[in-house]
């Protein structure tokens, strides 16, 4: 793949992880990304070696040792006004050096989690990297591919707020529905088809309980009128024309663009987001890319501590991805699963990544 951008530079603080290690081999072996491994590295060596990878075109790079550490921990103490035996501590963990990188412009973008939980992850993001000044409100969003069958090819949807918001409200869901249709036009190339996804199709008298997505939808409605949206659609009526057909009077069903053709998935809350993604991995074998953190000052993927390799190769693809439309790079870039990235850059949409 010849890029006339130069390659996204990816650090990874699991280096010592071997699904990481395999993956970022992988991603490194077809031009996606050039990958920097923390960790001990006669230890990533010896778990390279023993499954059959070289390290050829990987840089390998253990923060205890390296010569960047006395400069990272106290620019950290500095920077974050700690006491230096505190930032010392810290820059000796992978991901806080990894976030120096960020800082000090030595790789782009980071793909970590393999090891901690989402949770702890966020709470170290926040204290390391936090988010652009310019951020109204951080997000997540994820892609999730699942398999066709014979006859048909996979299909791809984004999904969001997976990770940040537990339970938005109005404004904060309209906000995110927003940001996502952004984000799926600019770093996709898509057509964002945006379902507003409740337990409920359309509103219910005898059904309260979601009144915060009706809100949202209209809050979309008012701020963005050209944009697909609908809702409240459950799940299959978001997805399935058949069950749109069922579900729908044949006056919404003219009405409404999205019922049956979603391509963007917003979710009313965390919990309903979660166990979708859940439900779709483990009774279809479905990959999961990301969810990569929108609204931080750099771009970062998260993978599950359960993930195969296939989900942290997608993660980074995801990330990449991203970043590239992030520092306002574009070349195309075709995900290793099959299906391409038409990135963004100078034509994206300009509320993006402003």
């Amino acid at each position: 793949m010849n890029f006339e951008a130069p390659m996204c530079r990816v650090v990874f603080p699991d280096g010592h992880d071997p699904r990481v290690i395999e993956a970022a081999r992988r991603a490194e072996r077809i031009g996606l990304i050039q990958p920097i491994l923390l960790g001990p590295v006669d230890e990533i060596s010896q778990i390279s070696d023993a499954m059959g990878f070289g390290l050829e075109g990987i840089e390998v790079l253990d923060p205890e040792t390296s010569e960047l550490f006395d400069a990272f921990a106290q620019d950290f103490a500095e920077t974050r006004d700690i006491p230096a035996h505190s930032a010392r501590a810290m820059s000796s963990i992978p991901f806080y050096f990894a976030a120096m990188m960020l800082d000090q412009g030595m790789a782009d973008a980071m793909v970590a989690g393999s090891t901690c939980s989402n949770q702890e992850m966020l709470m170290a993001i926040d204290l390391a990297i936090g988010t652009r000044a310019d951020t109204r409100m951080p997000s997540s969003f994820s892609l999730l591919e699942i398999p066709g069958s014979a006859s048909q090819k996979p299909r791809v949807l984004m999904l969001s707020d997976c990770l940040i918001n537990p339970s938005p409200t109005a404004c904060e869901l309209a906000e995110i529905a927003l940001n996502t249709a952004e984000l799926a036009e600019a770093i996709l190339g898509w057509d964002p088809c945006v379902a507003m996804l409740s337990h409920s199709t359309y509103p219910h008298p005898l059904e309260p309980h979601c009144q915060h997505v009706a809100r949202a939808l209209d809050e979309v409605r008012r701020r963005a009128p050209d944009l697909n949206v609908g809702g409240e659609l459950q799940l299959d009526a978001a997805l399935s024309s058949r069950a749109a057909r069922c579900k729908l009077s044949p006056q919404k069903l003219m009405e409404d663009r999205v019922a049956g053709q979603a391509n963007i998935l917003v979710f009313p809350n965390l919990n309903a987001s979660d166990i979708a993604i859940k439900v779709a991995q483990q009774l279809s074998s479905a990959t999961v890319c990301g969810p990569v953190l929108h609204g931080f000052k750099f771009p970062i993927g998260l993978v599950s501590r359960a993930a195969q390799t296939r989900d942290i190769l997608g993660t980074i693809a995801l990330t990449a991805a991203y970043a590239r439309a992030h520092l306002q790079l574009a070349p195309p870039m075709l995900h290793p699963m099959g299906f391409e990235f038409t990135l963004g850059g100078p034509d994206a949409s300009p509320g993006v990544f402003a």
